[in-house]
């Protein structure tokens, strides 16, 4: 759960001000000026800098819920519970702490199909995320460049990301992990287990 975690760490950073007074002072972050390659133009209209993070925000939201609907689903099928997600999603809007208009298309979504392995597959959502892609990266990427920290909403993306992947990033790691334990790997073009003598082809690259 990405988003939730970032949620927490911002909020345990955040308690952290005299570390971040130190560092304010010997930590330096980008250059000012503009940033057009980088997402947002320093010209850009309050009004459409307002509704491309508005497009952001909505998208990281739905993430979260996602992943947090996720856990509950996870715990449901392990524990026997049976829970009815729909119906979770009514009573939250009655007075949750994380109540939101946005439980409507939640509670609308378990409704028409209980089973939904995640959110973010059903098809209202999947749109929404859709139209929101390009605002959203654009958001995280002017942030980045001009330093400023966003880490719910760039969690909320890497999960976008990620989850969105048959083939992850993450099967290098299976690499890695042969070139320093020869611990195997799997290939996405042939079936089997291999492993590499990886300092051998370095070498055989570097000449």
């Amino acid at each position: 759960v990405p988003t939730i975690s970032a949620a927490f760490d911002g909020r345990l950073i955040s308690a952290m001000k005299d570390q971040r007074l130190e560092a304010s002072k010997m930590l330096s972050g980008p250059k000012g000026g503009e940033q057009t390659r980088f997402g947002i133009a320093s010209g850009v209209q309050r009004e459409d800098l307002i509704e491309i993070i508005e497009k952001g925000l909505l998208a990281s939201k739905i993430v979260a819920y996602a992943q947090g609907m996720s856990i509950l689903t996870k715990a449901s099928e392990e524990r026997g519970w049976n829970l009815d997600l729909s119906e979770i999603s009514r009573i939250w809007k009655g007075g949750c702490i994380i109540r939101a208009s946005l439980l409507d298309q939640i509670q609308a979504a378990y409704k028409k199909n209980p089973s939904l392995s995640n959110l973010l597959t059903d098809p209202t959502f999947a749109g929404i995320l859709a139209e929101a892609d390009e605002p959203w990266r654009a958001v995280v990427a002017a942030a980045t460049a001009r330093g400023i920290s966003i880490p719910a909403m760039s969690a909320s993306l890497g999960y976008y990301d990620s989850i969105r992947r048959a083939n992850s990033p993450a099967n290098l790691v299976q690499a890695q992990r042969d070139a320093f334990g020869a611990h195997g790997y799997e290939r996405i073009d042939m079936p089997g287990t291999f492993s590499s003598e990886w300092s051998t082809s370095v070498e055989t690259k570097e000449q």
